[in-house]
């Protein structure tokens, strides 16, 4: 293995039913510092992928490799300070404030008796700020808006400090505003942390040349991966959506992509 492809999927394959399979025997390999885009259409295995990547599934075969060791070897607590993953949404019953939220991803750093330090007060407070949703830490959770719940979400992913982040369309319930103050808070911790970013989206908006890599997958399989510039074609995305309606043009700067009608 690349000391650069810090982490590794190899002949990944999982079933949810005996008679569906959602991954199938696909590999991909994601460099250490990267910024990286997962995207692909409804139902070919994106999200699943992800949660195997995290260690919440257990693949029904193939490994999956985190700095050169098998992630199911790796003991529960350490991965926690290694691996963090924000779902695309998340049940949110109990009234906690957002900074309590964002003070549970400390809790791989701390004994099961002792309370959260200043310092982790602090870090849990630079997430939140990081993420522009400082106004929010003393307000209930339950009372948020879906938006700015997975920006709480996020925040508490950043407190657990990881060197990798699995992120679950995490602007699908965001303004615009918020989307890009996101996207910088990720590019600057990948360029300060050197830390690693997988995003899944259909966002395709949001799939600037600021990011390393794309990654597309199709019937449970990453059949596509390259530069932002080289996927972000008609030709490539028509074969990743299945659709050769999809059209790109590049706008100062930025590719937008449609389908036509």
């Amino acid at each position: 293995m690349n000391d650069d492809q810090f982490l590794v999927a190899e002949d990944l394959y999982f079933r949810y039913h005996p008679e569906v399979t959602v991954v199938n025997r696909t590999s991909l390999a994601i460099a250490r510092g990267s910024f990286s885009g997962l995207i692909g259409s409804n139902g070919s295995g994106k999200s699943t992928l992800l949660r195997l990547l995290a260690g919440i599934l257990t693949p029904a075969g193939g490994r999956i490799m985190l700095g050169g060791v098998e992630l199911q070897d790796i003991p529960p607590r350490e991965r926690a300070t290694r691996l963090a993953y924000v779902p695309q949404k998340q049940t949110l019953v109990f009234p906690f404030t957002a900074l309590e939220v964002v003070l549970t991803g400390r809790t791989p750093y701390n004994s099961r008796f002792r309370f959260e330090s200043d310092s982790d007060r602090m870090i849990a407070f630079d997430a939140l700020a990081a993420v522009g949703a400082s106004n929010l830490a003393s307000r209930p959770i339950t009372e948020l808006s879906v938006g700015e719940q997975q920006l709480v979400s996020v925040a508490r992913a950043l407190a657990q400090e990881t060197e990798i982040l699995l992120l679950d369309e995490p602007s699908a319930a965001l303004d615009l505003k918020h989307r890009a103050q996101l996207l910088s808070a990720l590019r600057r911790l990948r360029d300060e942390r050197e830390l690693t970013v997988l995003i899944v989206t259909h966002d395709l908006q949001m799939l600037d040349r600021s990011f390393d890599y794309l990654y597309g997958m199709r019937d449970g399989r990453v059949t596509i991966q390259g530069l932002p510039q080289d996927v972000l074609q008609n030709e490539t995305l028509a074969l990743i959506y299945e659709d050769d309606r999809v059209r790109t043009a590049e706008i100062d700067g930025q590719t937008v992509v449609w389908s036509e009608w």
